[in-house]
């Protein structure tokens, strides 16, 4: 979640939630107290942020064009460092997070940040 929240990324808190549960169902491991989806509650993840004092909870807001442009060459860059990045990382360890889970509003999102 930390890392996710530096990139300008951060999780809402049913992301965070979903995040817990494929990690379970990937790794094979069942909690009988999350039902049957193996999914924590809303419950859950306010109190996970609770013991994990470098997360919070807040409101996201807007970031301002002149942040969110990114020249061609910042964007070679990023790749670069990427490739380098993840040269050792084997594939099963490679998570792909797509963009259907951005919002046009990020004002009314609830999102885990640290």
């Amino acid at each position: 979640m930390e890392k996710v929240s530096e990139w300008g990324f951060p999780l809402e808190t049913d992301e965070v939630r979903g995040v817990v549960r494929d990690y379970l169902n990937a790794t094979g491991r069942k909690v009988l107290v999350f039902g049957p989806n193996n999914e924590p509650g809303r419950d859950w993840t306010t109190s996970f942020i609770k013991r994990h004092k470098t997360l919070s909870s807040k409101l996201a807001d807007n970031i301002k064009r002149s942040r969110a442009q990114i020249s061609r060459d910042d964007l070679a860059k990023y790749f670069e460092e990427l490739k380098i990045t993840m040269s050792d990382v084997p594939p099963e360890n490679v998570v792909n997070y797509d963009e259907t889970a951005f919002v046009d509003d990020p004002k009314k999102s609830r999102v885990s940040v640290s």
